[in-house]
């Protein structure tokens, strides 16, 4: 198995990327909020939304997220992506994911999904929803900035790579496919 993460901020579009993708090569997508959900869900029996998520205690949805990760994973082969956050903006300024989070997911490689921050603000407005912190076109610039350095330095404390692609970027679907083919 071949575990990758694609991550990048809110509303950057990593689903679509990996939408467009999956026409190309074959992986599983877990997504990070989907998971989070699902294990939530099994802990409490209640219904959560991305922003009751964004809003709760993210060190502990993190640990809940490993939980997630590892009960889908563990009978998986082949690629497997996980769409996610290396920072999480939680309305009150962002948080960062610690490196031990992704480490206990064992990846052997990350992408950053990175776009242009009025792009990221255009869909965020045009996506109804989802109920996002109200963040100016500098502020988004500024979040992107950041997660980018935080996800270079987990890469870096976890020996591994680290690619930036954006939407346009066929080197990434090039490095997926190559990484598919190697398990």
């Amino acid at each position: 198995m071949y575990r990758i993460a694609l991550v990048g901020i809110s509303g950057v579009g990593k689903s679509t990327f990996l939408r467009r993708l999956a026409r190309e090569v074959s992986f599983t997508h877990l997504e990070a909020s989907r998971l989070l959900k699902e294990e939530v869900q099994l802990l409490n029996a209640t219904r959560l939304t991305s922003e009751d998520l964004r809003l709760g205690a993210v060190l502990d949805n993190q640990n809940l997220l490993n939980c997630a990760f590892d009960r889908h994973v563990e009978k998986l082969d082949g690629l497997v992506v996980l769409d996610g956050h290396t920072v999480i903006d939680t309305g009150a300024g962002l948080q960062e994911v610690p490196a031990s989070v992704f480490d206990k997911m064992c990846l052997d490689e990350f992408f950053f999904l990175q776009d242009d921050p009025c792009e990221i603000f255009s869909r965020r407005k045009a996506d109804t929803t989802r109920d996002r912190p109200d963040r100016s076109i500098d502020e988004v610039a500024e979040h992107q900035e950041r997660a980018i350095l935080v996800t270079a330095q987990i890469a870096r404390d976890l020996r591994i790579p680290c690619t930036i692609v954006s939407h346009n970027t066929k080197g990434a679907q090039l490095s997926l496919c190559k990484n598919a083919s190697l398990k």
